[in-house]
């Protein structure tokens, strides 16, 4: 009785693990759930993945492009990680990854950002 409850806890630890950043994966866009492999890989990439200091360009080619343009008012770009539409038309939450970018299109700062309806 013991093996079936041991077995089940460990594959559900398994699954809850988070994944390390891969590129290919972080671009990849579903069909109606967003990017659905960024929630998992988005802390690998801001702990263990320089960011600060890349080129707008640099983090292009490492990112894909962003989810909006630079803002010259406040240089902020974002990458949509999660978005939850729950069972309405507008989201109820949404998870980006903020990056800082300064007037010499470097990043300056880098954040997660959670917003919850």
């Amino acid at each position: 009785m013991l093996k079936p409850v041991i077995l089940i806890l460990m594959l559900l630890i398994l699954c809850g693990c988070k994944s390390k950043f891969d590129k290919k994966l972080w671009v990849v866009q579903g069909d109606v759930d967003g990017y659905p492999y960024r929630n998992d890989m988005v802390d690998d990439l801001v702990k263990h993945h320089k960011l600060r200091g890349l080129t707008y360009r640099q983090l292009v080619d490492s990112l894909g492009n962003p989810n909006n343009s630079v803002d010259d008012t406040s240089g902020i770009i974002y990458y949509d990680v999660k978005i939850d539409y729950g069972w309405d038309i507008d989201p109820v939450y949404v998870k980006s990854l903020r990056l800082m970018i300064n007037k010499d299109s470097i990043v300056t700062g880098v954040d997660i950002k959670e917003w919850k309806h």
